[in-house]
């Protein structure tokens, strides 16, 4: 996991800033940076949110089909995708419709 002291460098956090970021002893930091033990799933969240990564990046060991987004790139991309989702549903009930007009199932 040595991505996180990467990330928390580049953000030019301490260990013991993160830690309190989180909730979290240092050692703790410290431990999961040097592969000694790992973050569980409600702490590679809240690493995620303060070092604006992914988890995916955080546990990911191969980089090649990783894209790289920030979180705001990430939330227009949900948006995107959400509108699509509605127009698509607005539509599929359009047809249904029409084809109940026309004595259709």
């Amino acid at each position: 996991m040595n991505r996180i002291k990467e990330l928390r460098k580049a953000k030019g956090l301490s260990q013991t800033q993160l830690a309190e970021l989180l909730f979290e002893k240092q050692t703790t930091i410290s431990n999961w940076e040097k592969g000694v033990s790992e973050p569980d799933i409600s702490s590679l969240i809240k690493l995620s949110k303060e070092l604006d990564t992914t988890i995916d990046y955080l546990v990911c060991n191969n980089t090649d089909d990783l894209i790289i987004i920030n979180r705001k790139e990430f939330d227009d991309l949900r948006k995107a995708r959400d509108a699509i989702n509605k127009a698509d549903l607005a539509y599929a009930a359009e047809q249904r419709e029409k084809l109940k007009k026309n004595g259709q199932k």
